[in-house]
This record gives structure tokens, sequence and C-alpha cells, in this order.
């Protein structure tokens, strides 16, 4: 039967933040090329000032060659032309131009969303970390090792999956 205790007994447990960090990492799936199947969407808008619409699309994530569940991703595209600083088109827009292109649709939104809820496509997924000033990106795998994920989550990065690229199945 357990023995009740005064809370001295365990006053000066601390947890080692690398076990923090490694117990509340989010799940992420190994960065590689995957087949996503539509799962839902969501037509949604940021809130700054020049936010426009976007759709928010989740997929799950199936091995290429077992077809295999893997997880669950997230991504977003627009259909509307907008540029970064330096002049180059944003992550969403071309999200939104390979999938027109996998999906063979003439560039509608309301096609591509149909399209998708219809078919499966390819992406490339990476496993990415971002450091805590928002200013430096790591991928895993090519700039940090699985092993030292723990002590860069314990000093505050965060790690998500982002797709970079979408194509037709083959």
């Amino acid at each position: 039967m357990p023995q009740e205790l005064d809370i001295s007994a365990i006053a000066n447990q601390v947890a080692d933040k690398s076990a923090l960090a490694e117990a509340n990492r989010p799940r992420t799936i190994t960065g590689g090329n995957y087949r996503l199947r539509y799962a839902d969407h969501k037509v949604q808008v940021g809130d700054g000032a020049d936010a426009t619409p976007y759709v928010h699309f989740q997929a799950e994530a199936l091995d290429l060659a077992s077809g295999e569940r893997k997880g669950t991703i997230f991504f977003n595209i627009s259909g509307l032309e907008k540029r970064r600083d330096n002049g180059k088109l944003n992550k969403d827009f071309k999200l939104f131009a390979n999938m027109t292109k996998a999906l063979n649709t003439e560039g509608s939104v309301v096609e591509v969303i149909k399209a998708f809820a219809n078919g499966d496509i390819a992406a490339f997924v990476t496993e990415t970390m971002q450091s805590p000033e928002k200013d430096k990106y790591l991928t895993v795998g090519r700039d940090v090792q699985e092993k030292d994920i723990p002590d860069l989550l314990a000093s505050g990065y965060t790690i998500n999956n982002y797709v970079q690229s979408i194509s037709r199945l083959k």
C-alpha cells in the first residue's frame, strides 16, 4: 500500500530542461516525399493589416511505397499573387501553383479544393526547427541531427513540418 509523505520529500525535484522538451515535443514526420490525401480544409484570413484569405488544408501523409499512414500535415495555399520583400513569390502562392499543375486545374482555388478532395498528390515535406528569435531555420537531417533535437528544443527552438513543393503522383 502506498505511503503518504510530506511535500518536502519531493521539494527538490526539478526536471531536466532537455527531458521536458523531449516529452513535450510536437509530433512531426521525417522529412521526405509523401502521398497527401485530403482530410479537410478551411478558408481563413490572418490578423495583419495586409492579410488576405487563404485555404488551410489538413492532409494525411502516406508513405509513397507502402501507403502506410505516417501522420497529419497542415499547409496553406493562396490564389492571390503575393511577393516577399526580395520580389520572389510567397510560399502559399507557389504551393497553389504546384497544385494547379499536379491536379490539372485551370487556376481556380475552388477547382483546386474540389480536385484535391477527389485525388491524392505528392509532396516534399521537411522537418524544420526555428530559433526562438525566429531568424534561423535548421532542417533536420541536413543542418541538425536527431540526437541534437532535445537540446535545441530545450533552448527554445520549435519544430514543425513544412510542405516545400507539390507534384503529381507518379
